[in-house]
């Protein structure tokens, strides 16, 4: 990790490396190999998780968990993901078993930290074994490219990514939760649907403490950061993979726009995007039906309103001045002298509750 940034980035042990430049041959970003890259189909899907509680536990639609109920039909699969370790940083790690997406629900808007997953999963398919992984595209293509041949029982779980963000910026703003609310944070949700009615459009930020305090805030100074692309890692902003050819077999995000073609389907629970992408995706998409309710619709629809499919995120022409800051100032000046702040009509208009909001869109789309 970087003191100026936080990111997480590779460290070559000199004592050991036989300057074999396989480290560099196997990178997603040093190296621009060639990857059996494919492009978007015509149509995608949009789909809603027909277990209400699965649903409401999820940042969008249930996808994942969906994915995992369709290809892990004994329970054996091996499922590698991100989750939120005992001190509040992202890693990725390994579940199995029928119940294994619980660990991995929600997202998170971090840097994850793969430690030892891709030798794992690599031993695991050598030994014949099923395996789900699922990341970003970068990450997805890391692995590819490390394990070779060995592909016939891996299933790649493509997430639509924005960018991720600083470890060092999160791990600091964790620490100043901590410090104005003087107890340790033991959960960190950036889509929690259980306040206001299950508004999944909001970014409603909710943390827990130890001593028992829950804060809940729709305009939470991280997620605004992360969201206005702030401290973005760097590579993000010229991502090789934010493009119409998807490195996954299959592509799960937020199926933002969906309301504007088809309106009986929309919720305020969650929808979400599926693009089954290799004929292994297209597989496990034809048995999503059996969890989850889906329309198929025009790649066009997803294409209008969610970036990543087409393009990185724009760069922040604040984000170099958010950096110098990071360095010394407290994180929530840093953040919040550099971020844009909503104005009081769409303040007022987030606290409508949302069938009344609804109503207004669809009022003003005429």
């Amino acid at each position: 990790m970087t003191f100026t940034t936080g990111f997480l980035y590779p460290q070559i042990d000199e004592e050991k490396c036989v300057n074999c430049e396989l480290c560099y041959k196997v990178c997603p970003e040093s190296n621009q190999v060639s990857l059996n890259k494919n492009s978007l189909p015509n149509t995608c899907l949009a789909a809603i998780h027909k277990d209400l509680g699965i649903l409401m536990e999820s940042s969008s639609g249930g996808a994942f968990p969906a994915i995992i109920q369709s290809f892990d039909e004994d329970g054996k699969t091996i499922v590698f993901g991100a989750t939120f370790d005992e001190n509040m940083q992202v890693v990725h790690k390994s579940a199995y078993g029928k119940l294994s997406y619980k660990i991995f629900q929600k997202s998170k808007y971090v840097q994850s930290n793969l430690d030892k997953s891709f030798s794992e999963i690599k031993q695991l398919l050598k030994d014949n074994k099923r395996v789900i992984f699922s990341g970003t595209p970068c990450q997805i293509a890391g692995l590819k490219n490390y394990i070779g041949n060995l592909s016939d029982n891996l299933l790649c779980v493509e997430l639509l990514c924005h960018g991720v963000s600083s470890p060092g910026v999160f791990k600091s703003y964790i620490n100043y939760l901590e410090h104005i609310h003087k107890s340790k944070v033991i959960s960190f949700s950036f889509r929690n649907k259980d306040v206001k009615k299950g508004m999944w459009k909001d970014c409603l930020t909710s943390v827990s403490f130890n001593n028992g305090k829950i804060l809940h805030n729709n305009f939470d100074l991280f997620t605004q950061g992360f969201l206005q692309g702030l401290f973005l890692r760097d590579s993000c902003l010229h991502c090789q993979y934010a493009s119409r050819y998807r490195i996954g077999d299959i592509v799960i995000g937020d199926f933002w726009g969906i309301d504007k073609y088809n309106n009986s389907f929309a919720t305020d629970k969650g929808i979400s995007l599926i693009i089954p992408i290799t004929d292994k995706g297209h597989r496990i998409a034809s048995r999503l039906s059996n969890y989850m309710n889906i329309i198929e619709v025009d790649i066009a629809v997803a294409l209008e309103k969610n970036r990543a499919l087409s393009a990185p995120t724009p760069i922040n022409q604040k984000r170099s001045a958010f950096f110098e800051a990071f360095i010394s100032k407290p994180i929530n000046e840093a953040i919040s002298s550099n971020i844009k702040h909503p104005s009081l009509k769409r303040r007022l208009f987030n606290k409508m509750p949302y069938f009344i909001r609804r109503k207004i869109a669809k009022y003003l789309l005429k």
